[in-house]
């Protein structure tokens, strides 16, 4: 009798932990996807912002001087260059959020340049985000979310103080990956806090009414970069 009432205790015990996981589980995920199409986009820190955050120094609050390359960027063979790793991945999993950060779990379809990584591992990215909130999330210069079920050309630097292993960041804000979708464009003239997360993951970058030029110079790059990625 005494054997059986602690086997119904071990069941009961084993059916609670797995109720408690799989609602854990399916709360993280709706979390995420309500998060995903409420929270609205805006960016930081590029030159043709457009409010007040422009002043902000993300490179200092973020731990990040003098990580980014971009002013080293005269073309794509200084992208190559100073950039440690370069890589095809396709962006097939939810992201998910960790702290004050969304993280990319991608798969890496190709190694262009980098040590002791390989085809089919897996990899974490994180977006190039600021803040975040459920009302609102700040991404650095311009950049969007990595869209799920699409493939990038990949430029990075692996991080010294990421909060999960395997951790890696784009070593450039404007070019530190590009949609190899040709059909994914960018977003002029944005409002500020006009889109949320989920309608900005149809664009590859934002720009302000202030860009002007930087337009033109960004999608020549762009082009540069998916040409060279078609032909390795």
């Amino acid at each position: 009798m005494r054997s059986k009432a602690t086997f119904l205790v071990i069941i009961i015990l084993v059916l609670s932990i797995f109720l408690v996981v799989y609602a854990k589980i399916n709360f993280r995920h709706i979390e995420y996807a309500s998060f995903f199409e409420t929270s609205m986009y805006n960016y930081i820190g590029s030159e043709d912002s457009n409010n007040w955050t422009l002043e902000i120094s993300y490179e200092h609050d973020l731990g990040l001087e003098g990580y980014f390359i971009d002013e080293n960027i005269k073309s794509i063979d200084d992208l190559k260059k100073y950039s440690d790793y370069i890589l095809i991945v396709s962006n097939e999993t939810e992201p998910f959020i960790r702290g004050n950060s969304i993280i990319n779990d991608c798969i890496i379809n190709k190694v262009i340049k980098g040590d002791n990584i390989f085809t089919g591992d897996h990899i974490n990215i994180y977006d190039l985000v600021y803040s975040l909130n459920k009302l609102s999330t700040n991404y650095i210069g311009g950049n969007t979310p990595l869209k799920i079920g699409d493939s990038y050309i990949v430029f990075l630097k692996k991080t010294t103080s990421a909060s999960i292993n395997n951790a890696y960041v784009f070593s450039s804000v404007k070019y530190g990956r590009v949609s190899l979708n040709e059909n994914r464009g960018i977003l002029k003239d944005y409002e500020y806090a006009s889109a949320s997360l989920k309608d900005i993951t149809n664009y590859d970058f934002v720009f302000s009414k202030k860009a002007g030029s930087e337009v033109d110079a960004y999608l020549k790059m762009v082009k540069k970069i998916r040409k060279y990625a078609n032909s390795i």
